[in-house]
């Protein structure tokens, strides 16, 4: 591909030797905690009204707890508590993200229920995904969980490999827990590890 072009899992990286060649080389990085926020519309409450009435509202919630989970890694970071700067990357049909923004905003006025601790916040922005090299590699590790949880439509199968190959990137809570801490999913208490491939003892 063209080295003008930002790197996109579903243009670019469409055949399982690509996958494996990109997961490797994500695997090898250092210094990072992957965080993964899933959620199933279908398992949205039905009180929660406005989650599946509206797009807006249903992404704002999900970059909500994205921001948190983020902060939650800064707060526990090993060696320390570090300071957070976020780039979410543009969604079309967004404009300039004022009412995620104003979100944020109530979340870290107290307003929202949140355990993250938004003084740890420093900056949060959008932007293009051709401008970052970070949400190029975000973009691979949402391609990776997909590929891994999805079963291929043809055949039925999974493609795990790939999220193995960065399962120790993946933040962890007591007793190496993965689930409420690197996942936090709101797709049902039993999907994830149903899944025919899940560690049977536990992520490395």
């Amino acid at each position: 591909m063209p080295s003008t072009k930002p790197l996109h899992w579903v243009d670019h990286v469409k055949t399982f030797p690509r996958r494996r060649t990109v997961a490797q080389a994500l695997g090898r990085l250092d210094g990072l905690s992957v965080n993964y926020v899933l959620m199933a519309k279908a398992s949205v409450p039905p009180q929660a009204s406005g989650l599946r009435g509206s797009t807006k509202t249903f992404y704002n919630y999900i970059a909500g707890v994205t921001l948190d989970r983020a902060l939650l890694a800064a707060q526990h970071w090993p060696g320390g508590r570090r300071r957070l700067e976020i780039v979410f990357g543009h969604v079309r049909g967004f404009g300039q993200h004022e009412d995620t923004m104003a979100y944020f905003e109530m979340k870290k006025s107290g307003r929202a229920e949140t355990q993250a601790d938004y003084g740890l916040l420093d900056d949060v922005k959008f932007d293009s995904t051709g401008t970052w090299l970070g949400l190029q590699a975000a973009d691979q590790y949402a391609g990776i969980l997909s590929a891994a949880i999805l079963p291929d439509r043809v055949h039925g199968t999974y493609e795990e490999p790939h999220l193995l190959d960065i399962q120790h990137q993946v933040r962890r809570g007591p007793g190496a827990r993965v689930l409420n801490y690197g996942f936090k999913a709101f797709v049902g208490p039993h999907t994830l590890p149903a899944l025919p491939w899940w560690p049977p003892r536990g992520w490395r």
